[in-house]
């Protein structure tokens, strides 16, 4: 395909990001210290072992199976759901290099990201989480919930950015580029589908709700994107068997590409979504106009008082509110709140009160 080859690839490289990082699902993954080391980083390990593993699983060099078994080990051992997809995708890969090549280079790997999960799991946290919100383990009901979450977040990135363009992008791909057999698209597409509704099952099972905060859905909208994908570039080949003499196949890649292009248009200005929404230009505009400086320096002043308070009792008189994908330390007026409690802790003071 050359040089237009080249363009489509980027045209996607730029939906995923745009996909995966719409919306305020973000602000835990990257302005929240927690975030960054429980979520942001174990999902650099995990797409770096991956790498590693596809590229030991194609030129079984030993160096990338290492490579590829720390890192997987360490990103599933860092968070549930983080682990679950992992776990999801190397299963996937391991079945298909085992009934194409007779491979067994990923099993390591998939043993060392198993024993990472087992280790998260087995973590006193999550025990302590869960006795203090007093979830039920029922699988039946987690499944279900963890179906419908994804269902939701699906529709979400359906109206709400352009995940429609990807799936043109792909099915355009799978025409053009991809060679598979109809039971392969079959175990691709179904696979898929099924992975996908594991990845919030860890969180859902252990604490019994379909609530998932916003770190969580970060996880969930990657997995939909590699899902939807994976699902596209199949349908894609699956219509290059079944039109293989069809007329102006170019022609119809226009048609598709237009048509996704218009419908998420539509349902992006339907649903209310703004050019304000999307997340780089919001971060950007609050840098321009100093709302950014404004909020860190009311928390560097709060920061300082609690520095300079070790035993006291503190009043805090201005706290800044939300800004955007920003959140405040979210102390309340009781000094009994356990962020309050917490807070105080820390810095040595005997009670923090926030009065507004």
């Amino acid at each position: 395909m050359g040089g237009g080859y080249k363009i489509v690839v980027n045209l996607l490289y730029g939906c995923i990001v745009f996909v995966i990082t719409i919306g305020h699902n973000v602000h835990e993954i990257f302005y929240w210290i927690c975030g960054a080391c429980m979520y942001t980083v174990p999902l650099i390990f995990m797409l770096a072992g991956l790498a590693f593993a596809v590229r030991g699983a194609a030129n079984k060099r030993k160096a990338d199976i290492l490579s590829a078994m720390i890192l997987c080990g360490l990103a599933t051992g860092g968070t549930l759901p983080v682990a679950a997809f992992c776990n999801v995708i190397l299963l996937g890969i391991g079945f298909w290099e085992y009934v194409h090549r007779r491979n067994f280079k990923i099993l390591p790997v998939f043993l060392c990201s198993m024993a990472g999960a087992l280790i998260n799991s087995a973590a006193p946290g999550n025990f302590a989480r869960q006795d203090r919100i007093g979830a039920e383990l029922d699988i039946i009901l987690a499944l279900k919930n963890s179906g419908g979450a994804v269902l939701s977040g699906f529709r979400d990135l359906i109206r709400n950015s352009p995940l429609l363009l990807i799936v043109a992008i792909c099915v355009f791909i799978g025409i053009r580029c991809l060679r598979i057999k109809i039971y392969e698209i079959l175990y691709i597409v179904v696979y898929s589908i099924i992975g996908l509704l594991l990845i919030d099952f860890p969180v859902v099972f252990a604490y019994g709700n379909i609530y998932l905060e916003p770190r969580v859905l970060f996880v969930q909208n990657m997995a939909i994107v590699a899902a939807t994908m994976s699902c596209s570039v199949s349908i894609g080949q699956a219509l290059a068997w079944c039109l293989p003499r069809v007329q102006n196949l170019q022609r119809i890649y226009v048609f598709v590409g237009a048509a996704a292009c218009l419908l998420t248009v539509f349902l992006i200005t339907g649903g209310g979504y703004g050019i304000n929404d999307i997340m780089p230009l919001a971060i950007y505009k609050n840098i321009a106009n100093g709302n950014m400086r404004e909020f860190d320096e009311a928390h560097r002043k709060i920061f300082q008082l609690l520095d300079e308070a070790s035993g006291q009792d503190v009043v805090i008189e201005y706290y800044p509110s939300a800004m955007g994908i920003l959140q405040p330390m979210k102390l309340q007026q009781s000094a009994d709140y356990w962020t309050n409690v917490g807070t105080a802790r820390w810095y040595g003071c005997n009670s923090i009160i926030l009065q507004q």
